[in-house]
C-alpha cells in the first residue's frame, strides 16, 4: 500500500470548524465525478496539469469559494461542459473540480489554476410537482432543497418541456439532489446524462445510468478509452426513446417501465487520481456507504480511520445524505482519499429574514430580533437561492453594463444598498451593515442560528420571516416559541385550514412552523402561519433533505399593505387565509 502522509495540522476545516464547533455543539452537506475527471488540456498556469484539489458545489464569488476554501480565480482556464468559459458564467450551486494549488501559509486559501464544471442532466421538464420541490428531466426525479439555486425560472411557474441543466449529486436510487439548475435556449440544447456506468450489457449494446437505460447502438460516435466496463465514467448525448422501454428486468428504482435514452454520442470521462502528496477539499452528501469505514460522496471514495479528526460530530454520523467537507490525500492503490479531518455539517433545520441590528466581524455573528444571534461560519454560501428573484437575477447576468435596469432586490420603494453588487455574487460578511435586511438558511442549536446560506432579503423594515422547529406554545395568550423568539398572534394573524382554533390545538413541539410577521423592535407579531409536519429522526434511510415553508418576501410586501389596509377598513381580521407561493428557498 502506498504511504499517506500525516494529518495536517491545522487545516482547512480547523479554521473553518473551530468556530462553529461552539455554535453547532461546543464539542463531540453535482454531477457525478465532477470530483474525479481530468482536464482536457493541460495547465495554463504551469506548462502541466495541475493537481485536483477541490470538488463540491461553488458557494459564492470574489474569487471562487469550493469547500470552504477562496480560490484566486483571475488566471483559472475556466471550462463549463469543455467550452471556455469567464468567471461570470459560473454559478452559486454548480459543482465544480478546482485543479491548482493551496497556500502554504495559510490552506484555506489557494490558486485556481482551472475550474471545471459539467452539467449532470440536461433535456426538457417531463413532471413537476411544487409542493415535493421535484422535477423530473430525461427519466431522473430532480430533488430541490434549501439551497438549490434556480437561475431563469420560478418552480411554481415552470412550463413543462422547458430545457434545464442541473448540477448536483446523483443518490444511490438513481434521482439526482440538485444544488443549480438553470434554463438552456430550447432549439440550442441537447439532452444529456452524466454519471457511471452500471449492468453494462456488452451484447445488447445497453447500460444503465442512474434510472435510464442507455441504448448506444446507434451511436454515430464513440470515444472510449479502453472498452467500456461498469463504473466508467460517461457523457452521452441524445434523446429519450418515448415509444420505447428496455426489456430488462424492472428494478426497485424503475419496478415498471425503464426508461430509455437512445445515446448518438458516446465519450468516456478519463479518471483524476491526485497524487498522495496533495490536499484534496470534498464537498458534498454521503450518497454511499460501503462499510469498513468507506463512504462515497458523488465518485469520489474516502475512508476514515482512527487518525481522522472530526468536526461538528464524529463517524456516527456518517450516514447517507450527512452532508460533509473533508480534507484529505489519495491513496492511490485503494483509489479513494483517505480523510485526515471530516466536518459533518448538521441538518438544515431553520431559516430566518430580517434586518441586522448588531454585527461583531471578528466573532463573525450578526444579532436580528432583539437578540437572535446568528453565526456565519466560512463554508456559509452566499448568493440568491430564492425563486422570485430569479428573472431579476438572470438579467443583470445577461446585462452588465446596464445601470438603468430594475434594481433586482425588487421595487419595494428601498434605495438600492450596494450599486457594486447588485447581485449577490460577490456578497460576503465584509458586505454586511446594521439595518441591511438579510436572508439566512441554516441550522439552530445551542440558541443561536448557524448559516449555511446568507444573501441579502427584499423585506422592508418592519417585516420577518422565522422558520424552524416549534419550540413552546401557549394557547392562553396565543403565542408560540421558535428559534428562541416569542411570537405573538392576534385576531388579524392568517393561519391554514381551520385557523387558529386549529392551530394551537393541534400544534406540538418539534412541528415545522414558518411565520410571516411585523416586527416593530419589540415584538414579532405574527400575520402568516404555516404549520408543517414534524421531521423523521433517526431515520438513516430517509436521505431527502428537510423543507421550510416560506413566504415570497416581493408578493408579501405588497398583498401584507393591500390586506392591511382592506382590514382597516371593513374592521374584520376575519378574512380567507392567503396561502404563500411556493418557493424553493427554505421550503
Amino acid at each position: 500500500m502506498t504511504p499517506v502522509s500525516p494529518p495536517l495540522s491545522k487545516p482547512l476545516l480547523a479554521a473553518l470548524a473551530a468556530a462553529a464547533l461552539a455554535a453547532c455543539s461546543g464539542g463531540s452537506g453535482d454531477g457525478a465525478g465532477l470530483g474525479a475527471e481530468s482536464p482536457a488540456n493541460p495547465d495554463p498556469g504551469a506548462g502541466g496539469k495541475a493537481a485536483l484539489v477541490a470538488s463540491g458545489p461553488i458557494a459564492g464569488f470574489g474569487s471562487v469559494y469550493v469547500g470552504g476554501t477562496r480560490f484566486r480565480s483571475a488566471n483559472a482556464d475556466i471550462r463549463l461542459n469543455d467550452q471556455p468559459a469567464r468567471e461570470a458564467d459560473l454559478q452559486p450551486g454548480m459543482v465544480v473540480a478546482v485543479f491548482g494549488d493551496l497556500d502554504d501559509d495559510d490552506p484555506s486559501q489557494g490558486e485556481a489554476r482551472r475550474i471545471e464544471m459539467r452539467d449532470l442532466l440536461r433535456g426538457p421538464v417531463s413532471a413537476i410537482d411544487v409542493a415535493a420541490q421535484q422535477l423530473e428531466l430525461l427519466g431522473t426525479p430532480v430533488q430541490i432543497d434549501e439551497r438549490t439555486v434556480l437561475r431563469g425560472f420560478a418552480l411554481d411557474s415552470l412550463a413543462l418541456g422547458t430545457v434545464l441543466a442541473v448540477s448536483g449529486e446523483r443518490r444511490d436510487d438513481g434521482s439526482v439532489l440538485a444544488r443549480f439548475i438553470g434554463t438552456r435556449p430550447q432549439a440550442a440544447s441537447e439532452a444529456l446524462l452524466r454519471g457511471p456506468v452500471a449492468a453494462h450489457d456488452p451484447d445488447r449494446l445497453q447500460f444503465d445510468l442512474g434510472r435510464v437505460r442507455v441504448d448506444y447502438s446507434g451511436a454515430s460516435v464513440l470515444e472510449l478509452i479502453d472498452g467500456l466496463s461498469d463504473g466508467d465514467l460517461v457523457l452521452v448525448h441524445g434523446r429519450m426513446d418515448g415509444a420505447a422501454s428496455s426489456d430488462t428486468p424492472p428494478t426497485d428504482a424503475a419496478p415498471d417501465r425503464q426508461p430509455v435514452f437512445l445515446a448518438e454520442r458516446l465519450r468516456e470521462l478519463e479518471r483524476d487520481e491526485p497524487p498522495a502528496d496533495r490536499p484534496l477539499r470534498l464537498h458534498g452528501r454521503i450518497h454511499a456507504v460501503e462499510g469498513g469505514g468507506v463512504y462515497r460522496v458523488r465518485e469520489r471514495r474516502f475512508a476514515v480511520d482512527d487518525a481522522t479528526l472530526f468536526r461538528f460530530g464524529g463517524v456516527e454520523d456518517l450516514v447517507r445524505g450527512a452532508e460533509v467537507i473533508v480534507l484529505g490525500r489519495a491513496d492511490p492503490e485503494r483509489r479513494l482519499l483517505l480523510a485526515d479531518q471530516v466536518a459533518v455539517l448538521p441538518r438544515v433545520n431553520a431559516a430566518v429574514e430580517a434586518q441586522v441590528e448588531r454585527i461583531d466581524r471578528e466573532a463573525r455573528t450578526l444579532t436580528v430580533l432583539g437578540g437572535l444571534e446568528i453565526f456565519v461560519p466560512e463554508f456559509a454560501g452566499h448568493g440568491r437561492t430564492d425563486d422570485a428573484a430569479t428573472e431579476a437575477a438572470r438579467r443583470k447576468d445577461n446585462d452588465d453594463d446596464d445601470e438603468s435596469g430594475d434594481d433586482e432586490f425588487g421595487d419595494d420603494g428601498r434605495a438600492d444598498e450596494d450599486d457594486d453588487a447588485r447581485n449577490d455574487r460577490r456578497f460576503r460578511l465584509a458586505d454586511i451593515e446594521p439595518a441591511l435586511a438579510v436572508r439566512v438558511v441554516g441550522h439552530y442549536a445551542d440558541g443561536r442560528l448557524v448559516a449555511h446560506h446568507i444573501h441579502r432579503s427584499r423585506l422592508r423594515p418592519g417585516r420577518a420571516f422565522v422558520g424552524g422547529e416549534l419550540q413552546r406554545i401557549e394557547p392562553d395568550t396565543q403565542r408560540f416559541a421558535l428559534l428562541g423568539l416569542a411570537v405573538q398572534s392576534d385576531e388579524r394573524t392568517r393561519f391554514g385550514e381551520g385557523g387558529a382554533a386549529a392551530f394551537y390545538r393541534n400544534a406540538a413541539s418539534g412541528d415545522r412552523v414558518a411565520v410571516y410577521a411585523a416586527w416593530d423592535g419589540s415584538t414579532l407579531l405574527a400575520r402568516r402561519v404555516r404549520h408543517g409536519a414534524a421531521d423523521t429522526e433517526g431515520d438513516d434511510e430517509d436521505d431527502t433533505p428537510p423543507r421550510l415553508d416560506r413566504v415570497d418576501p416581493e408578493r408579501d410586501n405588497e398583498e401584507v399593505d393591500d390586506e392591511d389596509a382592506a382590514d382597516d377598513a371593513a374592521g374584520d381580521g376575519d378574512a380567507a387565509p392567503a396561502q404563500p407561493s411556493p418557493s424553493n428557498g427554505a421550503g
